[in-house]
């Protein structure tokens, strides 16, 4: 199996170029409630779309709300709220 599998970052960056698996994965990572772990899947995310954010992000303590939804919009998301599930 060496050398003929493929890493998993490049796993997970061929699952981030379609819309829906992007979205869910970044939901998912919404729900850890981790801001650290979010601004990693957002770099994911924004990589595997071709859309560079490194000058909008320096750590964890620059994502505000307006700098989210402006990474979200270049990757062609939006953020939203739903109602927990009980």
């Amino acid at each position: 199996m060496r050398g003929s599998s493929k890493s998993y970052e490049d796993s997970l960056t061929l699952s981030l170029t379609n819309p829906q698996e992007m979205a869910a994965y970044l939901d998912a990572v919404v729900e850890l409630g981790d801001q650290d772990a979010l601004l990693v899947a957002l770099r994911q995310a924004t990589k595997a779309r071709g859309v560079e954010i490194a000058s909008l992000l320096g750590d964890s303590k620059d994502l505000t709300l307006d700098v989210m939804s402006g990474i979200l919009h270049s990757i062609g998301l939006v953020l939203g709220v739903t109602k927990i599930h009980a």
